[in-house]
């Protein structure tokens, strides 16, 4: 983590991202994020915001992504130091999607990254989540998103995985829609050795919508 910098990782960046998460081997790296405030978004760590007590945190986290009938998701809980809490308030258009980079570089790790997502009510973003391989060696990365979206929040989630073809790549996110919400869900899978990603979506009350491609 030390040996980067910024100006190393710029090719990595999307351009119209003004909120921009970098998480290296699975620990988030302030350093080489871009999270300041922006007006209706809170973007930190999941210990920061479960330690200001921020209600959308703390009700939601764990509570999606069911670690009692999923291997995965245990493993990935149990090995959790650290992770990534988006919040959108209510009435908020994100004017720009927010970018989550998890970048490995170490050989043998396994990296165990956790991610929420709470779409207020009315509310709309655009989640960009992307791994990427720093090298060509063999590790493992075991991903756990959870998505909530309040009554008629719109989300769409583009998922982007570029591993070594050495690695393994395990991930399970798991979205909760509500009334008249609208979940939208791309996913591209372009490296690992072998790659399995998991979606369990709830469509909770009326006139929720889900696509996924």
């Amino acid at each position: 983590v030390t040996d980067l910098s910024t100006s190393h990782l710029t090719q990595y960046f999307v351009d119209e991202s003004i909120i921009r998460v970098v998480c290296v081997d699975g620990q988030y790296v302030p350093g080489l994020s871009s999270v300041s405030a922006q007006h209706g978004i809170v973007v930190d760590s999941l210990s920061n915001l479960a330690a200001a007590d921020v209600s959308s945190i703390t009700q939601h986290l764990g509570q999606l992504a069911k670690h009692q009938s999923n291997p995965f998701v245990a493993l990935n809980t149990a090995f959790m130091q650290e992770g990534i809490g988006i919040i959108i308030s209510k009435n908020i258009a994100a004017s720009a999607p927010v970018h989550v980079l998890f970048l490995a570089t170490q050989q043998g790790v396994m990296a165990c990254p956790r991610c929420l997502l709470f779409a207020g009510a009315n509310s709309s973003v655009t989640l960009i989540e992307e791994y990427r391989a720093l090298t060509d060696c063999a590790y493992t990365t075991n991903a756990v998103v959870e998505v909530i979206l309040a009554g008629s929040a719109n989300v769409n989630h583009i998922r982007l995985q570029r591993e070594s073809h050495e690695a393994f790549h395990v991930a399970n996110t798991s979205v909760q829609v509500a009334h008249a919400a609208c979940y939208r869900s791309i996913s591209i899978a372009l490296g690992a050795q072998i790659s399995r990603f998991d979606q369990r979506i709830s469509l909770i009350d009326q006139h929720a919508q889900c696509s996924i491609d």
